[in-house]
């Protein structure tokens, strides 16, 4: 393990980090988005979620395809197609064009994740696996800060348009650098393809869609999840907008706390769970845990930025026990089965989201055509929170469920 080594995995961590920014950065740009395709809430969110359908589907065969093209030519594809995502979403003026565009990106980044892990445990001593993919997921989350403040801030004096274009550049560098330095292997190794098994992929499938628990797991860090995608990086800007009349830098600050705090609590997180015997109980406690603090955040309404930024803290902290799941998943995995579980229970992490993102637009929506009246901001305010309410009812819901999550290998 050298310089070699961790560059390798800096282009890989990238290329995640640019992933994360394009799946929950368009929290940032709800008002242009509407402006310039002419759509509701509910477009807006159906918008957001059309990056997850291709996302979740190829969750599960995105590890055979590494295992028989590699990492290497898995990332250089990825970042390919995601470049070119970003630059048709920039260039869309029909509203169909952006969702297509929207689709390319979430399919060119199913690879990136599964490529990075298959690069971790090449280049790095097993022991290091746990701590090297922790960084990748906080290499995520900072590609979701660069898509909220920094970002913010640019659309000051960039149009969202120039931003994605200088997105897509970003990812073509990134791709040259994988071309150039990225190795599936070490010099010392040769990398040799693996023949696709596809009757043996559909068995392992079948045994993975009938445990009960693994489903149990995945919806529950699904929940959980939804905050950071549906409420933090989404719903939650506009939000705090309206209720505190903060203006577009400021709310994306109290969003960014939220990122910050999951980034924090995700090793955190990862030191208790070692230290647990039971794991369930924490889990309900986090539940409500959240449930009570984005109540808080939704139906208190505090004022002061600076209280606002602690409670979206001590919100993102709860947050980062999604973690847990997939400790728990790779506990009760069976032999030759941890990569295909890991992507089915990442695939049901943010399964949630699609269906969160544009229902709570409708219901939006759906309230403004209701009253038939141009919703005033207390009006606007109620909206809000009636749709966003189904988070907390969720989070409830989710403790309940942790009590059924298997327990034991």
């Amino acid at each position: 393990m050298g310089l070699k080594s961790w560059f390798t995995w800096s282009i890989a961590a990238a290329l995640f980090l640019m992933q994360f920014f394009l799946q929950m950065g368009i929290g940032v740009i709800v008002k242009q988005l509407g402006d310039s395709f002419h759509i509701s809430a509910f477009g807006i969110g159906l918008l957001a979620s059309s990056y997850y359908v291709l996302y979740i589907l190829l969750q599960m065969p995105a590890g055979m395809v590494v295992d028989h093209l590699g990492a290497r030519a898995s990332l250089i594809f990825s970042a390919t197609f995601m470049g070119i995502g970003c630059l048709v979403f920039s260039q869309a003026h029909l509203f169909w064009v952006a969702i297509l565009s929207r689709c390319l990106m979430g399919f060119a980044s199913a690879f990136i994740f599964v490529s990075t892990l298959a690069l971790i445990r090449h280049w790095f001593p097993s022991k290091k696996f746990g701590l090297l993919a922790g960084l990748t997921e906080t290499a995520g989350l900072i590609g979701v800060l660069f898509g909220t403040v920094p970002f913010a801030a640019l659309l000051q004096v960039l149009t969202w348009r120039h931003l994605f274009v200088i997105m897509g550049l970003i990812i073509f560098v990134l791709q040259l650098l994988t071309i150039f330095f990225v190795q599936n292997h070490p010099q010392k190794h040769t990398f040799s393809r693996k023949k696709l098994k596809w009757g043996q992929f559909l068995h392992n499938s079948k045994i993975i869609l009938s445990n009960r628990g693994l489903w149990i797991n995945g919806i529950y860090a699904g929940i959980i999840f939804s905050i950071l995608s549906v409420f933090i990086t989404l719903w939650g800007i506009p939000f705090l907008k309206i209720v505190n009349s903060f203006n577009n830098v400021q709310a994306t600050f109290v969003s960014s706390v939220g990122i910050i705090a999951i980034a924090v609590g995700i090793p955190l997180m990862g030191l208790v769970y070692h230290e647990l015997k039971e794991t369930k109980y924490f889990m309900l406690l986090c539940s409500f845990y959240c449930a009570f603090f984005i109540s808080w955040i939704l139906f208190l309404t505090p004022s002061s930025l600076w209280l606002n930024s602690i409670l979206m803290f001590l919100l993102g902290l709860g947050a980062s026990v999604y973690v847990f799941n997939f400790a728990i998943a790779n506990r009760i995995s069976s032999h030759g089965l941890a990569a295909s579980l890991l992507g089915f229970t990442n695939s049901l992490c943010l399964l949630i989201t699609p269906f969160f993102q544009p229902i709570t637009g409708w219901v939006l929506e759906y309230f403004a055509t209701y009253r038939k009246i141009t919703p005033s901001t207390a009006n606007l305010l109620i909206e809000y929170r009636v749709s966003l309410s189904l988070l907390p009812i969720m989070l409830v819901l989710s403790g309940f469920l942790a009590l059924w999550i298997p327990s034991e290998s």
